[in-house]
């Protein structure tokens, strides 16, 4: 089913395709412009010949149409939660600081 996208029916982590040319990739980043333009950026699932990930491409939001819902749950930040995924990062002792040099 094709729908025409608004900025409330498309999220991060959604699978989207471009109407004009047809890119189909998920939804990794939103750029608000300071003249109201909408931009998203799609990457693609597929692999690159050599192994390395697709380069990403940034569209208009009025020619994108959301594919599926919630391809990929995003992390976020606040709340330390996504699907499955843990937040980065671990436990970290604290550093230390060498002892003051004695003054005479």
């Amino acid at each position: 089913m094709k729908r025409t996208l608004k900025s409330k029916t498309l999220e991060l982590g959604d699978l989207a395709r471009d109407r004009i040319t047809g890119y189909k990739g998920v939804a990794v980043a939103k750029t608000e412009w300071i003249n109201g333009c909408m931009r998203w950026t799609l990457q693609a699932c597929k692999l690159t010949k050599d192994g390395a990930q697709s380069p990403t491409e940034c569209f208009d939001e009025e020619q994108i149409a959301v594919v599926r819902k919630r391809f990929i749950a995003p992390f976020h930040r606040a709340t330390g939660k996504a699907g499955a995924r843990k937040p980065p990062g671990g436990p970290r002792p604290s550093p230390s600081r060498p002892p003051s040099p004695s003054r005479r």
